[in-house]
């Protein structure tokens, strides 16, 4: 199923951009080939800092941003943006992570992740279970 809001539609294949990838040294899941996507994106008003894509035999599977906000009312404001774009989101809560889940369709997930430093996130969105082998 394809959602026109997102910018990179998970099950697409590597060669959809593999000339603006180039590949990076951290393995976030175990097998999978992770990417930086180098050109300049905008998704829902913002510009990640970082973008990363992670494939598994060339299918993608997750895509992450890293935003950062100067305040915290840009970051309420962009989630409030995510709201209007995804509907109800969900909270999640350990020691180490807070998160914010939306239920996209089937069993694709996007979910916000709260960094500590500042008024930084890491938007990050494909299958629940990669995103809790990264995650959790």
């Amino acid at each position: 199923m394809k959602n026109n809001k997102l910018p990179f539609q998970i099950g697409n294949h590597y060669e959809n951009w593999e000339f603006d990838l180039e590949p990076t040294e951290k393995e976030r899941i175990l097998g999978f080939d992770s990417y930086i996507y180098f050109r300049e994106l905008l998704f829902l008003g913002v510009i990640p800092r970082y973008v990363e894509l992670i494939f598994s035999w060339d299918i993608l599977k997750v895509v992450i941003f890293t935003v950062d906000f100067k305040t915290k009312e840009q970051l309420k404001l962009f989630r409030d943006i995510l709201d209007i774009n995804f509907g109800n989101r969900t909270q999640f809560k350990n020691e180490y992570l807070y998160a914010e889940i939306y239920n996209l369709f089937c069993d694709i997930e996007l979910w916000l992740i709260y960094i500590p430093d500042g008024y930084s996130i890491e938007l990050s969105y494909g299958k629940n279970r990669y995103l809790e082998e990264i995650y959790k």
